[in-house]
Formats: structure tokens, sequence, C-alpha cells
């Protein structure tokens, strides 16, 4: 078993779209309402994004002689987003990305990605970091991706200032 896996991927990284819904079936001649299932999807391009992950994270995985790791996990991902113009020569480091798309839902398109290939199910993630952020002069866009397991446990103790009352 893998304690640890580490990917850095050379991909734009992008968002989870929300699913599409559509009714199937037929219109009622009375009321002109359509009656049937609804039928919720995933958008094309998010599925192709997706798949991209899967496959070079497989692929990798499979070089290395990697398997899945069992267990409760800790996830990290790191969105590297390219440099705006406005940026170019007055910000030559990396800085915080804080715009649209929002950090959730890229975690939720790496981490459904990765379902069955770095673990079972992302149901196992129990911490999750995510940080979206705009390269630095001359960096590449691209996805950060660390996977561990996560024990022993370690939980984060809350503060303990006693000075203030919890609500």
């Amino acid at each position: 078993m893998t304690d640890t896996l580490t990917f850095r991927l050379q991909v734009e990284p992008r968002a989870k779209a929300r699913g599409r819904a559509v009714r199937t079936g037929r219109k009622c001649h009375q009321c002109g309402k359509q009656s049937g299932a609804l039928t919720v999807f995933t958008p094309a391009d998010t599925r192709a994004y997706e798949s991209v992950i899967k496959m070079t994270c497989t692929g990798l995985m499979r070089r290395r002689g990697e398997k899945p790791i069992e267990g409760p996990i800790r996830a990290i991902i790191v969105a590297v987003w390219k440099r705006p113009q406005r940026m170019k020569k007055a910000h030559p480091g990396r800085h915080w990305r804080p715009s649209k798309p929002d950090c959730d839902n890229v975690a939720k398109a790496v981490l459904d990605a990765l379902n069955g290939v770095a673990y079972e199910d992302d149901s196992q993630v129990v911490e999750l970091t995510v940080q979206t952020i705009y390269a630095a002069a001359g960096e590449d866009p691209r996805l950060e991706i660390y996977v561990a397991s996560a024990l022993p446990l370690q939980p984060l103790s809350p503060p303990t200032n006693t000075q203030e009352p919890l609500l």
C-alpha cells in the first residue's frame, strides 16, 4: 500500500461545472407540460477534463508501481492559474487568486477524477486544503495534487482563547 501520492499535471485548472438536468418524456397535449423522468448529467467539457486527470494519474501510478491509498485521506490541491496581463511586470512572484471559479469547485473536479485511481472513493478524504494562485513570472499553469494517508489521527485543535464565549 502506498502512503503518499504526488501528481504535477501541466493542465489549466478548471472548476467542476454544475450538473445539467433535462426532462425526458413527452409533452402533455392538454397543458403543455413535459412529463417523465428528470435526468441529471455532467457537462461534456467537465467529463473530458476529469478524464484527462484520471488517465494521466493512472499512467503515472502504473509507471511508479503505486497503489491506491486505503483508509482516511489527507489531500492538498494547488491550482496554479495563468498570470493575468496586468500582473506581468509589477508582481513577479506567485499571488493568491481570490476570484471565480471557487476553490471548492476546483477541488470537486480533481477529487472526482481521482475516484478509483488514487483512492476508492472521495468520501475517504477527511482533510482537504485547496489553494488557487496566480503563477509566478515564467511559470506555466498546472495542478499540483498531494494525497496521503491521514493516519495516525492528528486533529486540529481549536483555539484555546478562553476570553471569548463559545456560541
